[in-house]
């Protein structure tokens, strides 16, 4: 069913996972930012700014700005560079920072969600993400502090990866409602925009289709106010295959069309190839047959790219491991020679210490013999 295939999609190049909250624009905030809109394009530079915003974060002795940071680059090396070991290594240094401050609940409920967006990740071990999306909503109950739209959207999808719309569906309205009730307070529009996608996924489970294309209308429109056309192109795409699913082919060829016309502006080959698809079982269906050749094979020519994309995203994965690796190695060098030329400063420290010793010891003997030879001078001229 395609729907399951829009899900699957949907999740992994719609940013879905948005695991951090929305402050006041800061130099961190703009790198943030940048990274959301641009890391799909540029991935090298995105990692470098970053790393930026990390050192910036760090300088500014702010655990939980420090803990945004490392929650964004935990996702990026993840979704960017299939990168598990990498990524639970920022999740582990956000730990140490909650525990670090007296086991701050909001810190440890990022950790944890994080660690359910990693498990989640290619559905690698859906029980373990459920029970870290559990843990982290537990912790945010327990002390108290406010829900929060990103941290309840990744709970929802962990039900609704187990087809339990209804509970998804719940979690999502509700997020929905805290998203919506912020917006003016910075909430990012791809999140709304996400959210309601995944609402529409959910009502297609419930059969509830005018509800479904309810929601996905919705999230084309807040599509419109995003920074790129990539988002217009996917949200059409998306509306496309669910009107073509439904059988309403019309509907179905006008969303397509539009997003057609701006799929030079999208670079994910995912999207292209389900939008081609799309086209495909319409002419198909119409008996069309030259027009759904010319869109099977360009749905081909999109997947070969897709195919190519992956490889080159491994080998950048690859590459960055290996040079993780390298400076690792060059850091335990750098620590060996340190721990070395301690070493020896400490035996010259104390090589010279006990010179001074001797010294100190042999000139306070050649004083005490010098004062005793001259008393006992003294007394034989007395006597």
């Amino acid at each position: 069913m395609r729907s399951q295939y829009l899900l699957l999609i949907f999740l992994i190049f719609s940013g879905t996972f948005s695991l951090l909250g929305q402050n006041s624009i800061t130099a961190v905030e703009k790198i943030l930012t940048w990274v959301d809109d641009h890391g799909d394009v540029r991935p090298e530079i995105s990692l470098d700014s970053l790393e930026r915003a990390l050192r910036i974060a760090r300088k500014s002795k702010d655990p939980r700005e420090e803990t945004r940071v490392l929650m964004n680059m935990s996702q990026f090396v993840l979704k960017r560079l299939n990168n598990v070991e990498r990524c639970s290594e920022f999740l582990n240094q956000i730990k140490l920072l909650g525990e670090k401050n007296n086991h701050d609940p909001w810190i440890m409920s990022r950790y944890h969600n994080g660690r359910g967006v990693m498990y989640y990740h290619e559905f690698s071990d859906g029980d373990k993400a459920f029970a870290e999306f559990k843990s982290s909503q537990s912790i945010i109950e327990k002390a108290g502090l406010k829900d929060e739209a990103q941290l309840l959207n990744n709970y929802a999808l962990a039900f609704l990866s187990e087809q339990n719309a209804a509970k998804a569906l719940k979690l999502f309205k509700k997020s929905e409602a805290i998203s919506s009730a912020n917006f003016r307070n910075g909430v990012p529009t791809k999140f709304l925009m996400s959210n309601s996608s995944n609402i529409g996924i959910c009502y297609i489970y419930l059969n509830k289709m005018d509800s479904a294309e309810f929601y996905f209308n919705h999230s084309r429109d807040l599509a419109r106010n995003t920074a790129t056309l990539h988002d217009d192109f996917s949200t059409l795409v998306y509306l496309g295959v669910f009107y073509e699913e439904q059988g309403m082919n019309d509907k179905a060829l006008q969303a397509l069309n539009e997003a057609k016309k701006i799929m030079i502006h999208s670079k994910s080959w995912a999207s292209k190839v389900l939008m081609c698809e799309g086209f495909t079982s319409i002419y198909r269906s119409k008996g069309d047959w030259k027009e759904a050749f010319s869109f099977s094979e360009l749905s081909i020519a999109f997947s070969d790219s897709l195919r190519s994309v992956k490889f080159s995203e491994q080998a950048f994965a690859m590459d960055y491991k290996l040079e993780v690796d390298q400076l690792k190695a060059e850091k335990k060098v750098q620590m060996l020679e340190g721990s070395v030329n301690r070493q020896k400063l400490t035996l010259r420290l104390t090589l010279l210490i006990v010179l001074i010793v001797i010294l100190m010891a042999g000139g306070g003997f050649i004083v005490y013999r010098l004062n005793k030879q001259k008393e006992l001078n003294r007394i034989k001229a007395e006597n």
